[in-house]
């Protein structure tokens, strides 16, 4: 009898164990992502779309940064000019099947039609390198930009 009644607790411990190394692994990666992308990110180019050359701050006359703050906050400046001043947020999801890091920014947009108000578009980039180098895709656009960035 004992023998039949510990191995429903060890396969429960293990059941338990398992979940709880899943989650913490978890837990680290989105940490670490969170960790990495903080801080500012200069761009230097973009390709896809309908362009067949990359567009660069070289030939569009725009530099670009990306500023991402501890607290969720997100700004962009075109030309040391506020563009952007908005949200961000890291997850682990799914993607074509494969868990993957995920950057959803929150670009808030005023309408004028009616008067004051703010649309918001997330857009979601899958991470493909995150290191002192940044690129990013967008997933959930047709033209599938694929942008790169420098930490500054």
């Amino acid at each position: 009898m004992h023998h039949m009644n510990s191995f429903p607790f060890k396969t429960l411990l293990a059941i338990g164990l398992s979940f709880a190394l899943t989650f913490t692994f978890s837990s680290c990666t989105y940490n670490e992502i969170n960790f990495e992308i903080y801080g500012s990110w200069v761009w230097k180019n973009s390709s896809g779309g309908m362009s067949k050359d990359p567009l660069t701050p070289q030939n569009t006359g725009v530099e670009r940064k990306w500023i991402f703050y501890k607290n969720g906050g997100f700004v962009e400046t075109d030309n040391n000019r506020i563009y952007f001043n908005d949200s961000f947020k890291l997850s682990i999801e799914p993607f074509r099947g494969v868990e993957s890091k995920i950057l959803t920014i929150y670009f808030r947009y005023k309408l004028t039609d009616p008067p004051d108000s703010i649309a918001i578009l997330p857009t979601k980039y899958l991470i493909k390198r995150l290191s002192d180098i940044l690129v990013v895709e967008e997933i959930d656009r047709s033209d599938r930009y694929i942008h790169t960035y420098v930490r500054q």
